[in-house]
C-alpha cells in the first residue's frame, strides 16, 4: 500500500466582506456542514464496500482573506488511495486521493453548469487519463446530493461582500477557483433536477449479499423489472437474522422485497435512479421463474 501525507483541502473566500479575516456565521457554518458530507459522499463512492466514514477535520482559520484548512482521514485515504494504483503517486494517481477527487468532481460540475452541458465518461478519461479516477468523478458529477453539497459550499460567493473563493488540494498543483457568476449557476444546477419516489414490491433474487455488515454496504439484487440493480439495506430485522446466520442465500433463492426507487430527472428524462430496500417480507414461491 503506497503512504501518503495526511490529505488536505484549503477553502479561501476572497471579497470585502472577509477583509478582516471573520466571517458571518450563518454563511460559514452551512458551508463546512456541506464540505464534510462532500467528503463522506467521495468516501462512500470511491470505497463504497469499506463501510467506514470519512473524516473531515476543521485544522485552521488561517489569516489573508478567510482560508479554512480541512484534513482528511489519513488511514482511510491510504485505503482509498490503493483503490486507484498499488503504484507512487504520479500523474493522475496523485489527483486520486479523496480530496484531489473532491476537487476534480466540483471542477466538472462548475463545468457542466456553466456550458449547461453533460461532461460523457469518456471525455473524463481523455482530460483526467485514469479511466477509474474518471468513473468515481462521473459518478460524483452525477450525484444529486453530491451537487447540492456543492451548491452549499458555495453559496456565500452569491452574497455581497463575498467575490470568489478558491479550493486547492495539498496533493496536486494549483488551484480551482469559482466566481459569483460560476456559484449561482452551480446553485441552480442542484435546483433543475426532478426528483420522484415511489415504493413498490419487487421479487428479486440476492446477487451479492453481504453477510458481514448488511446495514452498511451496497447489495447487489437481481430482478426481472429492473434487471441488476445495487441498493442499501435498510430492513433491520432481515439483517440481524443474516449476522445469526437465519438467511441463506442459495443460487436462484428469491425474496419478496418493498423497494424505494429514487428517479432523479433533467429535462423530464430520468438522469440517475437510487434504490432502498425497505423490507424483505418473506420469501418468494420458489416455483416463481425470473425472466431477464
Amino acid at each position: 500500500m503506497t503512504l501518503v501525507k495526511a490529505d488536505e483541502v484549503s477553502v479561501k473566500y476572497d471579497g470585502v466582506a472577509v477583509d478582516d479575516h471573520s466571517m458571518d456565521a450563518t454563511q460559514l457554518g452551512p458551508a463546512l456542514l456541506a464540505f464534510g458530507n462532500l467528503a463522506r459522499i467521495t468516501q462512500q463512492t470511491v470505497d463504497p464496500l469499506s463501510g467506514k466514514q470519512i473524516t473531515a477535520k476543521v485544522q485552521a482559520f488561517n489569516a489573508g482573506s478567510f482560508e479554512i484548512m480541512f484534513g482528511l482521514d489519513s488511514s482511510i485515504l491510504e485505503q482509498a488511495i490503493n483503490l486507484f494504483t498499488g503504484k507512487p503517486l504520479t500523474g493522475a494517481a496523485t489527483a486520486a486521493t479523496l480530496g484531489g477527487v473532491i476537487l476534480q468532481a466540483i471542477k466538472y460540475v462548475k463545468k457542466e453548469a456553466k456550458e449547461k452541458k453533460k461532461v460523457s465518461r469518456d471525455q473524463l478519461i481523455s482530460e483526467l487519463g485514469d479511466e477509474l479516477l474518471a468513473a468515481h468523478v462521473y459518478e460524483l458529477k452525477s450525484n444529486r446530493k453530491f451537487r447540492e453539497q456543492t451548491g452549499k459550499l458555495v453559496k456565500p460567493v452569491t452574497n455581497t461582500g463575498i467575490e470568489s473563493m478558491s479550493l486547492k488540494n495539498s496533493n496536486i498543483p494549483g488551484k480551482l477557483t469559482i466566481d459569483s457568476q460560476d456559484a449561482e449557476a452551480i446553485e441552480l444546477l442542484a435546483e433543475e433536477e426532478t426528483i420522484l419516489t415511489r415504493v413498490e414490491s419487487i421479487l428479486v433474487e440476492v446477487d451479492t449479499p453481504d453477510i458481514g455488515a448488511p446495514l452498511s454496504r451496497m447489495w447487489r439484487f437481481r430482478s426481472e423489472k429492473y434487471g441488476t440493480f445495487r441498493a442499501k439495506m435498510l430492513d433491520q430485522d432481515f439483517a440481524t437474522a443474516v449476522e445469526a446466520g437465519r438467511i441463506y442465500f442459495a443460487a436462484g433463492k428469491r425474496f419478496e422485497a418493498r423497494v424505494r426507487i429514487e428517479d432523479a430527472l433533467v429535462d423530464g428524462v430520468v438522469d440517475k435512479t437510487k434504490f432502498e430496500v425497505v423490507s424483505i417480507q418473506e420469501e418468494a414461491d420458489s416455483q416463481t421463474e425470473l425472466e431477464y
